[in-house]
């Protein structure tokens, strides 16, 4: 800022532009001290204010007027730019910076600024552009992929040979290269090689352990006329030799094929002699299952084109029966194909062997009724004849069997020790929102509770009822005992069982805390949902835990490791939020199965299966330590069998003492 000077002294009036003179900073100080002390200063130069704009003709009269610029000396110890600027100042040249050029020089600098804030607008009007730019792209490229979601069949006409092809709602049409395709099991010898090679994961049912197996499969080999030399990627050479040949030389060319499995498993297809065999137990069964495959193009290959060049190779009633018995997986046609079909030494049925082990139907005694001599003897027999023909009769068996052990948990759950009230005694608070559904099994046992009022309480039958629905469903042997008593109210007693939403702190609280269960007993116990299913309209939750839930083994765990589980919200259920573990085949899990073997607390959706990013990583601890025991194959169901039983009669015995045997071996009677 100019602002005005005192009056200078005589000695700076004297002094001329053209001296060695330094112009007063401030004009604070007079009679030329200042001029002596930045004569004296370090500094190169003084900046300088002026006590009047000067004449038009932009002359010095006085030193206040105008500033000397620097000897070259002092020009030295100034930086590129101060020179610059000091150059641009003295726009005349002379040496000199009057009034008149520092005024321009100020002009010159707001008109760059001015130039600079301009600049400074216009790249960020760019950049602003360019965001809104982006931004629209990527909408309309997301609102096409999204649209792209919605596929349709359509016949596009010869050129496409009336084949079916999809398309997108504007007819354009979508390659399926990326797609998956599900192909029967007995059709993988006649897959292009392109396609063995994309090959994922293989589905078949293995008639001698009576369950489904979902596998990773790591490589092909198949057997053709011309075998390739090169087979790095493990998929021998395609038809394209056999298809040159006549159809009498073909015979067994390309009809057999091994999928080496992540396992360590070897599954050898035999399309020709109609069965899957297991080399390393030097068995045999009939052919079923499917293959899930990726990348494989339907427009080229379709699964009737296939089943065409199958019926060629195999004939037309081998070929019919193939895709009769391999469509299917699980209780379409692979169960009906286990009849048969075991070779060599290895406990395999139909040709050179016994048929595979089957679990009696549940229509069918299991076993004589026992020796009832004493009056309580007499009334469990009754109880149990009863008990098996409810199970027997029953329009939806698992609905049956997996009603009654609920029951009886729902009873026995829910002893508290501090009150010593609850227990197993009888009585369900049906008011209670954890016990819906209930009712009807209450109301299905009542009539049998009142046959034998007086010699068996009303909670013996629920335990006995719950007893042999595990061994109905082919599980161990319980014990059963008798002595429990009635309790005429249980009100709120409901609030006592575990939470299906919460997790492991949860179980840990009421099983091991409350109801002093070791953790292998818990996880032991929690297998019982092997039976049954959940319905939305009686708890909110809508599946079963397993395919099979009919049948008492360690399915449970197995599939709980094995399967992919996805976290899913569900409808709100009596004002109470619920959440369950969405699997294949319309099976899930409730939260606290999942956090038997899972951790979720950072939030993970997704748990089991084939390890993935972001997947719900194992739990530690002697909880998922008992999963992992219950779930292995060939050791984890005796294991299970021989966790369940103590802990189930544990469970059976809360909130009761004394209670005795009725028969020697203590075991629970029936199904008869």
């Amino acid at each position: 800022m100019l602002r005005p000077s005192p009056t200078p002294s005589p000695r700076a009036q004297e002094t001329s532009c053209t001296q060695d003179a330094y112009i007063i900073a401030d004009g604070d100080v007079e009679n030329g001290t200042a001029l002596q002390q930045g004569r004296d200063a370090d500094s190169a130069y003084a900046v300088a204010s002026v006590d009047t704009v000067g004449d038009d003709t932009g002359t010095c009269k006085t030193a206040k007027q105008c500033i000397q610029l620097p000897s070259a000396a002092q020009m030295t110890a100034l930086t590129v730019a101060e020179r610059k600027v000091m150059e641009e100042l003295d726009a005349d040249g002379d040496g000199e910076i009057n009034v008149s050029e520092v005024v321009a020089g100020v002009k010159r600098h707001a008109q760059v600024q001015q130039k600079v804030r301009q600049l400074r607008r216009r790249q960020l009007l760019f950049c602003a552009g360019m965001l809104i730019a982006m931004a629209v792209m990527f909408g309309v490229v997301f609102a096409a992929n999204w649209q792209s979601k919605e596929l349709f069949l359509s016949h596009m006409g010869a050129a496409t040979g009336d084949r079916p092809v999809l398309v997108t709602r504007n007819d354009t049409v979508v390659s399926v290269a990326e797609m998956k395709a599900t192909v029967p099991l007995y059709l993988t010898p006649f897959l292009a090689s392109e396609h063995l090679r994309e090959v994922q994961e293989v589905m078949y049912y293995d008639c001698l352990a009576g369950e489904e197996v979902w596998a990773r499969v790591l490589s092909v080999r198949r057997q053709t006329a011309v075998v390739s030399e090169s087979e790095s990627d493990g998929v021998a050479d395609d038809h394209a030799a056999m298809s040159e040949l006549p159809t009498e030389e073909r015979g067994d060319l390309a009809t057999t094929a091994t999928l080496v499995l992540a396992s360590g498993r070897e599954l050898i297809i035999n399309a020709k002699g109609g069965e899957l065999f297991f080399p390393s137990e030097n068995r045999s069964q009939e052919l079923c299952g499917e293959l899930q495959c990726a990348n494989v193009d339907l427009r080229l290959s379709t699964i009737a084109d296939l089943e065409k060049r199958a019926s060629e190779v195999l004939g037309e009633s081998m070929g019919r029966r193939l895709q009769r018995g391999g469509r299917g997986g699980g209780d379409r046609g692979c169960r009906r194909c286990c009849g048969g079909g075991g070779r060599g030494g290895g406990g395999g049925g139909g040709r050179g062997g016994a048929p595979p082990p089957q679990r009696p139907e549940p229509t069918q005694p299991t076993q004589a009724p026992p020796v009832a001599t004493t009056p309580l003897q007499q009334a469990i027999v009754s109880a149990a004849t009863a008990i098996s023909n409810i199970f027997a009769n029953s329009d939806n068996t698992a609905d049956a069997l997996g009603g009654v052990v609920r029951l009886a948990f729902h009873d026995a759950g829910t002893f508290d020790s501090a009150t010593n009230t609850g227990g197993a005694d009888g009585c369900v608070d049906l008011t209670s929102p954890e016990n819906s559904g209930l009712q009807e099994i209450v109301d299905t046992l009542q009539p049998i509770a009142d046959s034998v009022q007086g010699t068996l309480s009303r909670a013996d039958v629920w335990a006995l009822a719950a007893g042999m629905a595990i061994e109905f469903a082919g599980g161990p042997s319980v014990d059963f005992q008798t002595g429990r008593l009635d309790a005429t109210s249980c009100e709120g007693h409901g609030a006592r069982l575990p939470d299906a939403e919460l997790g492991r702190s949860h179980i840990i609280d009421i099983f091991i805390s409350k109801l002093e269960f070791t953790e292998r007993e818990t996880a032991a116990l929690m297998g019982a949902h092997v039976l049954g299913r959940a319905v939305r309209s009686v708890s909110g939750y809508n599946g079963n835990w397993v395919p099979n839930n009919d049948r008492f083994n360690n399915d449970y765990f197995q599939d709980l490791l094995a399967r992919p589980w996805n976290r899913n919200s569900q409808q709100p259920f009596n004002g109470q939020a619920r959440t369950q573990w969405n699997g294949p085949r319309t099976t899930m899990m409730l939260n606290t199965d999942i956090e038997l073997a899972f951790d979720t607390s950072n939030g993970c959706t997704r748990a089991g299966g084939r390890p993935r990013r972001g997947q719900c990583p194992r739990a530690t601890g002697m909880l998922s330590d008992a999963v992992t025991e219950f779930s292995r194959r060939g050791t984890g169901q005796a294991a299970f069998f021989q966790a369940f039983p103590p802990a189930f009669s544990k469970l059976m015995a809360l909130g009761s003492a004394g209670l005795t045997c009725a028969f020697s071996d203590c075991a629970t009677p029936g199904p008869f």
